[in-house]
């Protein structure tokens, strides 16, 4: 399952990605994540990695991460796509408001689909937008008996594809 989930990911977003404007280049998501089930009081972390491309200036961005997240016994990988309005605050400040479909598995509870909220805050340091730094805080709500919900926090570097 873990390969299905990798596999569509990487291919999903080349497609997306192929016809982009030479002026605004996919970016890709190198970070860490953080999450706390609002049920269970659970913790868990692992790594992020996700890429976003723009389809419609000013409008719509769309996002794709995937993060295998662990408590220390188990692992479960997560898969979400969020369809994002982006807002520049300045020059070097963006914020974007998100929701969309994340689809989750871990040998426990197999596949689950829910439904992620984020804010997403973007700082790039440079004129040019050689690399930035993102923090994107979340809610999410799993569809599966028991609608788990968590909360989560992830960031790291921005890396722009030109």
């Amino acid at each position: 399952m873990k390969s299905v989930f990798l596999l569509s990911f990487f291919t999903l977003s080349v497609t997306l990605s192929y016809g982009q404007k030479e002026s605004e280049p996919p970016i890709a998501e190198l970070g860490a994540a953080i999450n706390k089930g609002l049920k269970d009081g659970s913790f868990s972390y692992g790594p992020n990695l996700g890429i976003e491309f723009t389809p419609i200036d000013e409008w719509l961005e769309i996002e794709m991460d995937l993060t295998p997240l662990t408590d220390g016994h188990s692992t479960e990988w997560t898969f979400d796509v969020l369809f994002k309005k982006p807002f520049t605050l300045s020059e070097k400040f963006e914020f974007m408001a998100g929701i969309g479909p994340e689809f989750s598995y871990s040998k426990a509870d197999n596949t689950t689909i829910g439904l992620e909220i984020a804010g997403d805050f973007m700082y790039w340091p440079f004129k040019t937008k050689k690399w930035g730094l993102y923090l994107e805080p979340d809610y999410d709500i799993d569809f599966a008996k028991g609608n788990n919900q968590s909360i989560g926090l992830s960031g790291g570097v921005l890396i722009p594809f030109r």
